[in-house]
């Protein structure tokens, strides 16, 4: 089969237009605020399209059990000059923010400015850390602008949001569960379809499995890419974790998605694996997601000695022994690993060590290599890939011989039609089950069934797969 690969990098002319974040909230443990509450919020708050100084709603980034990530975008000035700014964020766990801390993007005792210009992205980013595990916070943005030295004119306060950190022990009756986001390569036209589905599944999560843009040349193309399709929908209340696709790596500014996509906590990687920017390890519930970064499609030397992914590659193998090792992630009934480049494709299983291909454009065989035998003793049930763009899953991905895990693939736009493009769903059962349902973002509909993964606890591997007709309309 031939790839066409380039018929996707052509990026939809329009800017995807958001879902209402109103039409986003839902009663309920699940992170947002009931409808009533929103009302109230939003008229204490500055409307986005009245701010001077914010582009959108905030997105939630990084999750974890004692911290969170806020970040927003600061729009350009009326004339189109770049705006300079102070940023930070009130937070409380009580809803008339009583009992309130703010947190200021800060560094060596001083306030941060957040301008756009061509080396820095006009997104400001604030942690939130020493949170309480499993817990509801209501939180705002607070954006000033600043003339040379001075802040002038008064704070703009946001509307209230609310998020929930991640945990072993969420609130009775909640929710546990994903949704998977992978190649939209800067086409908006999917965009506009993936929103409205993530706002109607409601996931405690979304997984961005890589390759949001293809070639990145500038901040302000990065800030569109990654920000302008979900402002204002449903980021603000339920957060994103990212793992990196091999186009995400690619142009000058490629360097600095750091600045948009805000990288792990410091205390998080911890020194020995600071370079570890993006890969997570987290536990919501009985769920434990982690995400690895399989770096380029391509061997490194083919970069001219730019690219040295082979050495992270083996980083993170050193980092995934520990992570399955923690007591968290050791202890949950599944834990799922997302990568954009697949671990395993038909015949990888006769690749032997140092008979690699140089092009990895249905496995990366590196990685397949250092972090298959620890996903097998760890007994992991999931892999979630993407980077092909074409729905792949059924009977040549179910685990084979000593392999504990079964393979999924998200499909993407224009290679092999725009109906490609997929979002996954994975929700934990009671009973510790996994079901996930693979969504077809052209059609609108469920494309492949339901899939349903039993614990880990079991020796053998056990896979059930529910196969529904193409027609169903959801």
């Amino acid at each position: 089969m031939e790839l066409k690969r380039r018929n996707f990098l052509a990026a939809g002319a329009a800017i995807a237009a958001s879902v209402p974040f109103a039409d986003a909230l839902a009663a309920g443990a699940d992170g947002h605020l009931p409808s009533e509450q929103w009302q109230t919020a939003w008229m204490d708050g500055t409307p986005f399209e009245k701010s001077t100084l914010s582009a959108g709603a905030p997105v939630l980034q990084a999750p974890g059990d004692t911290t969170m990530g806020i970040t927003w975008e600061i729009r350009p000035d009326a004339d189109g000059t770049p705006q300079t700014v102070i940023a930070a964020v009130e937070y409380a766990t009580r809803m008339d923010f009583s009992d309130a801390k703010t947190v200021t993007m800060s560094r060596d005792g001083k306030r941060l400015v957040t301008s756009s210009s061509r080396y820095r992205a006009r997104v400001c980013m604030v942690r939130l850390t020493g949170l309480e595990a499993n817990t509801a916070y209501y939180y705002r943005t607070i954006t000033q602008a600043v003339d040379g030295d001075s802040a002038v004119g008064a704070p703009e306060k946001s509307p209230v949001y609310r998020f929930t950190t991640f945990g072993p022990r969420p609130a009775p009756g909640s929710d546990v569960s994903f949704a998977v986001v992978n190649d939209p390569h800067a086409h908006f036209d999917t965009w506009k379809r993936i929103v409205p589905k993530i706002a109607e599944l409601k996931p405690s999560v979304v997984i961005y499995n890589g390759d949001l843009s293809s070639w990145t040349s500038s901040a302000d193309q990065m800030v569109r890419d990654i920000f302008a399709p979900i402002r204002n929908g449903e980021g603000a209340s339920i957060p994103i974790m990212y793992s990196p696709g091999n186009h995400d790596s690619r142009g000058g500014w490629s360097r600095n998605r750091h600045q948009v996509l805000m990288p792990r906590s410091g205390a998080e990687r911890g020194t020995r694996f600071e370079a570890l920017l993006h890969n997570y390890a987290v536990r919501l519930g009985d769920l434990a997601m982690i995400g690895l970064d399989t770096g380029e499609d391509k061997a490194d030397y083919i970069w001219g000695g730019e690219s040295d992914f082979d050495g992270q590659n083996r980083l993170q193998t050193e980092w995934l022994k520990e992570v399955l090792e923690r007591p968290d992630i050791k202890s949950a009934k599944q834990i799922v690993i997302f990568t954009h480049i697949p671990l395993w494709a038909p015949g990888s299983d006769d690749v032997q060590p140092g008979m690699e291909p140089h092009y990895y454009t249905y496995c990366q065989f590196l990685c397949k290599r250092y972090w298959e035998p620890l996903l097998n003793k760890a007994n992991v049930r999931l892999v979630v890939s993407a980077h092909t763009h074409y729905r792949e899953h059924g009977a040549k991905y179910l685990a084979q011989g000593a392999r504990t895990w079964h393979q999924l693939i998200g499909g993407g736009p224009c290679i092999g039609g725009s109906e490609d493009a997929t979002v996954i769903y994975g929700k934990m059962q009671p009973d510790g089950r996994l079901k996930v349902e693979v969504y077809s973002i052209g059609q609108r509909k469920n494309v492949d069934g339901g899939y349903a993964y039993d614990s880990r606890s079991g020796e053998t591997v056990a896979f059930d797969y529910e196969p529904r007709p193409a027609s169903v309309r959801t």
